[in-house]
C-alpha cells in the first residue's frame, strides 16, 4: 500500500527566494503526448517533485534539483479540455531578470513521515491549484493559479519566463516564439 502523501495547507510555502544570475536556457521537449514540457540541463541529478493537481485529469509537475533547488523540469502531464485556452491573459508589466525558481526542501521534509528524504515517496509533495493553459501562434503560458500570489517579476532563461511573486512561488510558465512544431502541437489538443 503506498503511503499518504500530505499536503501543504499553504503552496506558496514551498518555494524559496529565486536564484538570480546566470542560468542554462530552457529546452521545450513537448510532443504529441505531453506539448507542453520544459526542461533544463543539466539532466543528471536527483530531483524533488512538486505534484500540482486539481481534481481529476489535472497533473502538472515541477521538478526541483535536490541540491541547488533550481527547477529543472516543467511537465503539463494532463489536462482537461475545457482548461485550455485560445487566448492569454494581460501581461504584467514587471522586470525580468535572469535566473530561475528555487523550491524550500522545508517544506517536503516537514511532511515526510521520516523527516528525510530516505524514501522516494518522500521526494514528491501534492499540492491542490487550478490550473490552465492558453497560448497563441507565438507564445504559450502554464498558469498555476492560487499558488502564489502577484507576480511581481519574470525569471528568463532562453525562451522561457517564468512569472513570480515576491516570495519565489510560481505563478506561470510563459514559452516563447513558438516554433510552428510547438504552435501546432498545442492547436491539436483544442
Amino acid at each position: 500500500m503506498e503511503p499518504t502523501r500530505k499536503t501543504p495547507d499553504d503552496p506558496s510555502a514551498a518555494f524559496a527566494e529565486p536564484y538570480i544570475g546566470p542560468v542554462p536556457a530552457a529546452e521545450s521537449v513537448g510532443d504529441e503526448y505531453i506539448p507542453f514540457a520544459l526542461r533544463w540541463p543539466p539532466a543528471w541529478g536527483a530531483r524533488i517533485w512538486l505534484m500540482v493537481r486539481n481534481g481529476t485529469g489535472t497533473l502538472v509537475e515541477l521538478a526541483f534539483h535536490a541540491s541547488s533547488y533550481q527547477l529543472r523540469d516543467v511537465t503539463l502531464v494532463t489536462l482537461p479540455p475545457d482548461r485550455w485556452m485560445a487566448s492569454l491573459d494581460p501581461r504584467p508589466e514587471v522586470p525580468v531578470v535572469e535566473g530561475l525558481p528555487r523550491c524550500d526542501p522545508a517544506a517536503w521534509l516537514a511532511l515526510t513521515r521520516t523527516g528525510s528524504f530516505n524514501d522516494s515517496s518522500d521526494s514528491y509533495l501534492d499540492v491542490t491549484a487550478p490550473v490552465r493553459l492558453a497560448f497563441t501562434s507565438t507564445e504559450a503560458v502554464l498558469y498555476l493559479d492560487g499558488i502564489a500570489g502577484e507576480v511581481t517579476a519574470e525569471l528568463a532563461s532562453g525562451r522561457a519566463r517564468i512569472g513570480v511573486d515576491a516570495r519565489g512561488a510560481i505563478a506561470c510558465v510563459r514559452l516563447t516564439e513558438l516554433s510552428e512544431r510547438e504552435a501546432a502541437l498545442l492547436h491539436e489538443r483544442v
